[in-house]
């Protein structure tokens, strides 16, 4: 790898640690409903594995679903630990990935999820969520600053390792991808209300359009 790549992953996987740092030393476990969570995680898990590798250099999953779910509905620091829980999973998926990508995944991952989270209540998102139109407002914000991060950061390492333009790379990748992510994202506020109000029958009911979305 050049020197300018190398630092550029160092500087995201800092990033990345720092964002699971402060996310452990604000987070509060009596503000979260663990069933609830275990069940994000696992469809995070499972949406990740099987996320659809597309004809580019870049793949779509609905896990972003539930990250944004994890921050409508318990907060930003809950958010980013299920960020962990796809690093984990990508780390294997398509295939073995080595140690260095890992490092970038999870960082930019984590820093994703943790400006996300943080742009989701600064526009005066709700945790957990009280009106539908205010919190279908902070989602969608809250979800291009996600978007944005997430792809700004890994276009740049694409661009760094290829030795091409930044923006050639971003437009190739990911020009056509804001509206699944502002669909995806709504569907995470919506599971987010639903999971309040019907608990783990409120998840089911908003995978399966999930599921319909991934086929």
């Amino acid at each position: 790898m050049s020197r300018r790549l190398t630092v550029f992953i160092a500087l995201v996987s800092a990033t990345g640690t720092v964002a699971l740092i402060e996310s452990a030393r604000t987070f509060h476990l009596d503000a979260v409903n663990l069933v609830l969570l275990g069940l994000f995680v696992v469809l995070t898990a499972f949406s990740q594995r099987v996320q659809v590798v597309l004809f580019r250099s870049s793949a779509i999953s609905v896990s972003l679903a539930y990250v944004i779910a994890s921050y409508v509905l318990f907060g930003t620091e809950t958010a980013v630990f299920v960020t962990l829980v796809e690093t984990a999973v990508n780390a294997f998926t398509p295939k073995r990935k080595a140690p260095v990508k890992i490092l970038f995944n999870g960082g930019a991952l984590a820093t994703s999820a943790f400006i996300g989270g943080t742009v989701y209540r600064l526009v005066g998102g709700s945790v957990p969520p009280t009106d539908v139109a205010t919190t279908l407002f902070a989602t969608t914000v809250s979800a291009a600053a996600y978007f944005g991060a997430n792809t700004l950061l890994t276009a740049s390492v694409i661009a760094l390792s290829e030795r091409q333009s930044l923006v050639a790379v971003w437009r190739t990748n990911y020009a056509w991808m804001p509206v699944n992510y502002l669909a995806t994202a709504a569907q995470g506020a919506a599971l987010a209300m639903a999971s309040q109000a019907l608990g783990v029958f409120g998840v089911a009911i908003f995978t399966l359009p999930l599921a319909v979305a991934w086929y």
